[in-house]
């Protein structure tokens, strides 16, 4: 696994050839017959363009061939896209849908049915890729009106006493989160910033009673739209390219003089706004229902979300950590059902022991893994909120003075952490907080896309399950380590009963001793290493195994005291130890 995005290009060395080309095709214009190539200026390139741009890449995808390929598209012309076929099916094709060597190739000795050898970069048209993933740019014509409506929805709705409206104070707009869940290069996020850039300046204007100057306008408007850009914009896209170009977008939307580089890769980031797992809950009394009104396939009951302002309601338990109907979805499918139809009994039949209504034991379980849930999620909001610190820049506001208590809000600090750290110890570091979390909530949101020819890897039928003997386990597969589980709560953050400040706070090996001596830790358990989702009782294994089996305190005072990135992170790497986690 790379570690980063470009690790792998960045060990290719291109020679000066190579380098003459790409840089002959970025600067200069075409070659077309009876005219002189000119030079291409990216002085006004904007929003626009760089749509046009996403668009027209989306229309292409590269590959390392794995083995000799050929390419067919319909009547051999791979203009409206193409496909690879292994070179030995060649023949299995008409002759006429083969894609053959071009003129340019012609000249270089190449002639006949274009192949790809093994090992080659493929770059190419990509069939129906764009259409089936919906990567298409939206033109301005159309982002501007819909911002504009949205806004005028957002604007002025408040009234008094007396049923008068209430103006919207322009420091308001520079509170606004902005999203676009479908990003692509940006067009709709950008075109938001300067709306909202505008706006902010049209009120802030009429309330102080004072104009910005004609030759100062733009520069002010710039630095607004920056602030905004870089505190206010999130974005999600399911296409990496699409990402990364939305940051060069943005980028190239909001510079202003003095401008600091900024980092867009906190609130841009690659990933499916559409799946995933979400803070929505079920009440205790729903689940332990003797109706099991929540597991019915029709008519079920919903989770109710529950907003990050509000605590867990006592005895409730999140969506993500209960089975549900809608795992193994294939099951219902009728096709198939057609061509696979014992793997479909399979996954059905599997699907169906899982939804069990829990019993006393079972929902205690689920009631102190939510707990731990919270606990997890909470680190992992002051992580955002120090990571968000550390990646603020300091831009000045045109009318937002450091005295004014309605602007007190803005992000001004006074040194930037370097982004690497931050994604480092946030989206790359595992065993963390955030990394048990996402792990469980994509292994739930797999087992909805579970394929129909695994079945066995769920019921343990598989023959990765089967040992000659169940005491071979640890020869056949690296032992899993003795997780020793403390029986009092307060070993994981306190001796003796009392919760210690956090300067005060021992490491977690000197705790864990000091309580073996006293005879009081717990005994040693070794879980499984690998589990088949027989029964809920499996599922709440790997979600303990996750996620830990000590209980957490009811409150979180000790995490708000964090200040630090590194502070943080010197506590999460104990919490597995003293947690009960794998």
């Amino acid at each position: 696994m790379p570690r980063n995005d470009t690790e792998l290009i960045d060990e290719v060395g291109l020679g000066n050839a190579c380098l003459q080309k790409v840089l002959g095709r970025l600067l200069l214009s075409k070659k077309q017959r009876g005219r002189d190539r000119g030079f291409v200026s990216y002085a006004q390139l904007g929003i626009n363009q760089l749509g046009a741009v996403y668009e027209g890449l989306m229309s292409y995808t590269g590959i390392i061939a794995e083995e000799e390929l050929c390419e067919v598209a319909k009547g051999g012309d791979p203009e409206k896209g193409s496909w690879l076929v292994p070179a030995h099916r060649q023949t299995d094709y008409p002759e006429a849908t083969l894609v053959t060597y071009d003129e340019h190739d012609n000249r270089r000795g190449l002639r006949g049915p274009k192949r790809y050898r093994r090992g080659e970069f493929v770059y190419r048209l990509a069939g129906r890729d764009r259409e089936t993933s919906a990567s298409y740019y939206t033109p301005e014509s159309l982002t501007k009106v819909t911002v504009e409506l949205t806004l005028k929805h957002r604007l002025d709705q408040e009234r008094d006493a007396d049923g008068t409206v209430t103006m919207t104070r322009a420091a308001e707009l520079l509170r606004w989160t902005i999203c676009e869940p479908a990003l692509g290069s940006g067009a709709f996020a950008n075109e938001a910033i300067n709306q909202v850039a505008e706006e902010y300046l049209r009120r802030r204007q009429n309330e102080l009673g004072v104009s910005i100057s004609t030759a100062d306008a733009l520069t002010e408007t710039q630095r607004v739209k920056a602030y905004i850009a870089l505190h206010n914009v999130y974005g999600v896209d399911l296409n990496a390219t699409g990402v990364e170009l939305a940051e060069v977008s943005l980028w190239l939307n909001t510079m202003h003089p003095g401008m600091q580089a900024p980092w867009f890769g906190l609130h841009l980031r690659r990933g499916n706004s559409l799946i995933g797992g979400r803070r929505a809950v079920y009440a205790g009394a729903d689940v332990t229902s003797a109706k099991k009104e929540w597991p019915k396939p029709k008519g079920g009951l919903a989770p109710t979300p529950l907003p990050f302002s509000e605590e867990l309601p006592d005895g409730a338990v999140h969506q993500f950590l209960l089975p549900c109907v809608g795992w193994a979805a294939v099951s219902g499918s009728d096709k198939a059902k057609e061509l696979a139809s014992e793997q479909v009994k399979a996954l059905a039949a599997w699907r169906t022991g899982m939804l069990t209504r829990p019993d006393k034991r079972q929902y205690a379980r689920l009631r102190a893994t939510a707990r731990r849930v919270e606990f997890l999620w909470s680190l992992v909001a002051r992580r955002m909120e120090i990571s968000e610190d550390a990646i603020a820049r300091r831009i000045p506001i045109w009318g937002a003075d450091h005295d004014a208590a309605e602007f007190a809000f803005l992000r001004r600090p006074a040194q930037v952490v370097p982004k690497k750290q931050v994604l480092a110890d946030l989206f790359h570091a595992v065993d963390t907080p955030y990394w048990r979390l996402k792990t469980v909530m994509d292994a739930w949101c797999a087992l909805w896309f579970w394929p129909v020819d695994q079945a066995g890897l769920l019921d343990g039928a598989h023959s990765a399950y089967t040992l000659p003997d169940p005491n071979a386990l640890p020869d056949l597969l690296p032992a899993a380590p003795d997780v020793r589980l403390p029986n009092q709560q307060a070993v994981l953050f306190a001796t003796d009963g009392e919760q210690l400040p956090l300067d005060e706070l021992a490491p977690v090996d000197d705790l864990v001793r000091a309580r073996a001596k006293k005879g009081t830790a717990g005994p040693t358990r070794r879980r499984r290493r690998m589990i088949p989702l027989v029964g809920l009782n499996d599922w709440l294994d790997f979600l303990e195994s996750m996620l830990g089996t000590e209980d957490v305190p009811a409150e979180h005072s000790l995490i708000d005291r964090f200040d630090s990135l590194d502070a943080l992170s010197a506590y999460e790497q104990q919490l597995p130890a003293w947690t009960g986690m794998d």
